[in-house]
């Protein structure tokens, strides 16, 4: 049978969400080293040494070594600081370059073209004096740096008093670090490639802007911002100097001040108005910035290689190009980054690799892996078949299901591919264009979720995670259990004073007597209990500036306090296509399709707590599946493999001999 990437790419589009960045680029032709028909193992043989982790992690005899578990952390949470690693030694490659062409134009025009080691001690100095002059410019100042976060801290507190600056810096980029790195490599960034006016722009930022928006004239638009800064900030400061005469120096001229009392008057200008001229605005620098990273990234300029490409585990990336070559290495990376990885990071790396090593045993078995190389080509196809549109590969693997890394998601893709081939009996039209019966009993579930079916819900949170201090509870996920059952017979009752009042209160009517019921409607007693019990968290609203859009407000679990559909109450409920496949569970099909409308469900657990659930409404679906439609079929064989798979990958896990998990 054929196979082609329309199988493969028709299930990402159940879902519509905002990508972070290209991750992972596959290659246009097969990459070294895939001469193999599968996949390269991950596991090694158990020498019995100890592992940083824990207790090793083995699976059916075979032990997943710590490097995997680094790898896999590196490419997910620690993807910040990888970016960040991966960015430096191109920015250091580029540095390097125009140091040795700067050195060869000097050599060409005052040294006859010799070779600089041919020059005396002396005239090698002159030349790396002229270098590091011609250099000097594409310099940053850490200084800027400095200033740049002072500034942030004041518009933070400014608009948001009551939060903590550390704490939503870390919600944000996973570590304090990362974003300072990120901040300051920014800023050496546009350093290198936009300084300052355009007269001064390297060739290769010239070209790339040119390129990547040959309809507009960017380079122009941006010098005339440019000067319009640069007047603004110039007469700013000179305002201000010209105060500061006034008010501390009797209006004596500048050039009558001492050395000291201007040096004290540059510091008060400094102070308000910034030691550094304010840079572009951050949408226009974004595109920019865009362009040139795609120019540095060009496979015909510079190679990337990671792990599609049978990099070995010790090894994340390695980037070469211009006679320069750069290994980052997985150790290094984690000890540089360890802090950043908590007991649950650690925890979903080995259930993932647990997983993935448990199901290509049984698929390796049973002689239904994909030839490895037949799954790259099909990866391509995909990547190539979503190019140019909004919904491309890494915006669907990362944002709409959720995935860690790209590394992670084709691994997990290989394995669904493989799985998919095994039940194709299952899948496929028979010889009446029926369903199977495997597939009929699902259609109640596709109708639901393509259908557009939609269910207002309301969720008691009782969260295993500190949302406002972004950590972990101690000894969280217990008590979350037991106060989430707390509540629930706290529901319970309640809802049985009801019962028994409407048993009263029909007596009553038969008496013909009047009756005044004393128990709280279920309604008003619910919210209440929302409120003083719910741990959903919104940030508070800013003190000043522009106020952020109400849609996605949690609202102590009410949402929008309207009916969702499966995937948007999925979202609300914080789980994902990602999330269900590492838990072989999840709550939203609970509520979506189990629970009746008017009933309170749960505890269910979920990924960060417990819920209990107060189905408000559930409305039917408006577009029932075709199922002769090809497209509509496409979707409902791609939504029913995934959740075979998850159960098939879990009970097979069950099934194995497992240690350390």
């Amino acid at each position: 049978m054929n196979y082609s990437s329309q199988a493969l790419s028709s299930a990402f589009f159940l879902l519509f969400t905002p990508i972070l960045a290209s991750q992972d680029v596959v290659p246009e032709v097969l990459p070294a080293g895939s001469a193999g028909s599968f996949q390269a193992s991950i596991t090694v043989e158990d020498d019995g040494s100890p592992s940083i982790f824990g207790e090793p992690l083995i699976v059916n005899g075979k032990r997943i070594p710590d490097l995997e578990l680094m790898r896999y952390l590196c490419y997910g949470k620690g993807r910040g600081g990888l970016e960040s690693r991966k960015m430096e030694v191109l920015l250091s490659q580029e540095m390097e370059l125009r140091a040795f062409m700067r050195t060869e134009e000097i050599l060409d025009e005052n040294y006859d073209s010799k070779d600089l080691s041919e020059l005396s001690e002396e005239e090698r100095a002159t030349v790396n004096g002229l270098v590091d002059e011609a250099l000097a410019m594409f310099r940053y100042n850490p200084k800027e740096l400095e200033e740049r976060l002072i500034r942030e801290e004041k518009q933070f507190y400014k608009r948001y008093p009551s939060l903590d600056l550390r704490t939503e810096i870390e919600r944000s980029y996973q570590d304090w670090d990362w974003y300072i790195d990120q901040v300051g490599q920014t800023i050496r960034f546009d350093t290198i490639f936009f300084p300052g006016s355009t007269e001064n722009w390297p060739d290769i930022t010239i070209e790339a802007v040119h390129a990547g928006s040959p309809a507009f004239d960017l380079v122009e638009d941006y010098q005339e911002a440019y000067d319009m800064r640069k007047t603004i900030w110039e007469d700013a400061r000179t305002m201000t100097g010209n105060r500061l005469l006034q008010e501390q120096y009797d209006g004596r001229l500048r050039d009558a001040l001492t050395d000291d009392e201007r040096a004290a008057v540059d510091t008060l200008v400094s102070k308000e108005h910034g030691t550094f001229m304010p840079r572009e605005d951050e949408m226009m620098m974004s595109l920019l910035r865009d362009f040139v990273i795609g120019t540095l990234s060009d496979p015909n300029v510079v190679t990337i290689l990671g792990k599609l490409d049978g990099l070995p585990s010790d090894t994340l990336i390695t980037v070469s190009g211009g006679g320069l070559e750069t290994t980052i290495k997985t150790a290094d990376v984690f000890e540089e980054f360890k802090g950043a990885f908590n007991a649950q990071d650690i925890l979903e790396a080995k259930t993932f690799l647990a997983l993935y090593v448990a199901v290509t045993d049984v698929l390796e078995d049973s002689d239904q892996l994909v030839p490895w190389d037949d799954f790259l080509n099909l990866l391509l196809e995909t990547r190539v078949s979503l190019q140019g549109s909004m919904f491309n590969l890494d915006f669907l693997a990362l944002q709409g299901h959720n995935f860690p890394s790209m590394e992670v998601y084709n691994d997990y893709l290989y394995l669904v591919e493989s799985y998919r081939r095994s039940i194709t009996h299952k899948t496929q039209l028979d010889g009446n264009s029926n369903l199977s019966k495997e597939m009929q009993a699902y259609i109640p579930v596709g109708n639901g979720i393509m259908g557009l079916a939609k269910v207002q819900a309301e969720a008691l949170m009782v969260s295993a995670f500190d949302y406002p201090n972004n950590k972990w509870k101690e000894n969280g996920w217990e008590d979350a259990e037991e106060e989430a059952f707390r509540l629930r017979a706290l529901a319970d009752a309640h809802i049985d004073e009801l019962i028994a009042e409407e048993g009263l209160r029909r007596i009553a009517l038969e008496k013909g007597v009047d009756f005044e019921g004393k128990v709280q409607p279920f309604d008003q007693w619910w919210a209440q209990l929302l409120d003083l019990n719910s741990d959903y968290w919104d940030a508070p609203m800013p003190a000043t500036g522009k106020m952020p859009a109400m849609v996605g407000m949690r609202n102590k679990g009410r949402f929008n306090g309207q009916a969702q559909t499966r995937n948007d109450l999925k979202r609300a409920l914080n789980e994902s296509t990602w999330a269900h496949y590492l838990s072989g569970d999840n709550v939203v099909d609970q509520v979506f399709f189990e629970l009746e409308e008017g009933q309170v469900g749960g505890p269910y657990r979920g990924t960060k707590g417990y819920y209990l659930v107060y189905n408000v409404r559930k409305l039917r679906p408006i577009q029932p599946v075709n199922y002769r439609d090809e497209r509509q079929l496409g979707l409902l064989q791609e939504d029913f493999v995934r959740r075979e798979f998850a159960r098939f990958a879990h009970e097979t896990l069950a099934n194995a001999e497992v240690s350390g998990l």
